[in-house]
Parts: C-alpha cells; structure tokens; sequence
C-alpha cells in the first residue's frame, strides 16, 4: 500500500494528518510506503490529484469524495460527526485503510446531510450555511491588513506566516472543530 501526503507549503494541517495517518497505519498493523510532498503550483495540483491541502491518496485514490476535477491549493476541510476538520480522523483513515464501509462522498455540500469532505473552495454565503448550527471555530490565516478590512464575524486571527503550534494550542479550543479560511478560499 502506498500512502501519499500532498500538502502547501506552510500548511497547518500537514503535522497532524501525518499523525493520523501514522496513528491509523499502527492500529490496524498494516505496511504501507508513506510519502509525503509539498505542491506548489495549480498544474501539479491537477497532475497529482491534490484537492485541497492537506490531500491523502491511498494507491492513488483520494478516497474522501472530493469532487472530481477541483484541484486546489486552497486548505481542504473534511467532515465527520463533530463537525468539520482540516483533517480526516484516524477512525475514518482506519476505515479507508481497512476497506471499512465508505466514507460518504459529496459533489456539493447542499446534496448531502453527512459529507466525508466539503469542497475546497466556497464562497462566503456558502461557508456561512455550512457552519449555521456548528460550534466551528473559525480561524483567518491572512495579515492583519486583510483581517482588518474584512473578516467573518466570530473569527480568530491567526496570521499563517506567524502561526506557530504554541499560539494555535492557547487560542483554540481543542474539542471545536476548526475551519481556517481566508479570502482566497478554504
């Protein structure tokens, strides 16, 4: 099996989806060839499949239902239970690695009540929609001059060029979902 970690550069989801991936490979006790690389630009993106960063291919598949043909090098969001995520969590990657029951697959988030992953890139009334009722935490990653001008209410600033682990850990709530966002996309 081979497992592939497509990531931007600075992506704040990539520690921990390589976690989750080590994590669901030591419970299930299967091998894989693990590979993980930074994308950066559009065309290979759409060359290696990425739909969103941090994307996770197994064999090649992505198997969390992006919709087809939207590469992007925008943060991707996965979706389970609790809400939405910027990364898979390690019962669903242990479902995938053990050809569990699929996740369920979304071609647009107004389709489908339980979508495993929402499109990388919505607008600001569709990222409205999808968070009425959750208890998301929304975080802006641009520079203070854009949060300034502009921002979703209820959002933390937390600057992507300055993010570190530390400040992330103080200013979010660990058992929120989190939905980072900025105006180029999610």
């Amino acid at each position: 099996m081979e497992i592939e970690l497509l990531y931007i550069p600075e992506c704040p989801n990539r520690r921990l989806a390589r976690t989750h991936v080590d994590r669901a490979l030591a419970q299930t006790g299967l091998a894989a060839l693990v590979r993980e690389q930074e994308v950066h630009t559009n065309e290979e993106a759409a060359r290696l499949g990425m739909r969103g960063s941090p994307t996770i291919l197994v064999d090649g598949q992505d198997p969390f239902g992006a919709v087809p043909d939207s590469t992007s090098l925008s943060c991707r969001l996965y979706h389970d239970e609790a809400g939405f995520m910027g990364v898979p969590t390690v019962d669903q990657l242990i479902e995938v690695l053990t050809g569990g029951p699929e996740p369920p697959r979304c071609n647009h988030p107004a389709r489908h009540s339980s979508p495993s992953i929402m499109p990388t890139v919505v607008d600001r009334r569709q990222l409205l929609g999808l968070l009425e009722g959750s208890d998301a935490q929304l975080v802006e990653v641009l520079p203070r001059a854009e949060y300034d001008e502009e921002h979703l209410p209820g959002a933390v600033k937390l600057p992507l060029k300055q993010l570190d682990p530390q400040t992330a850990v103080e200013t979010l709530d660990a058992s929120r979902p989190v939905v980072v966002y900025c105006w180029d996309g999610l």
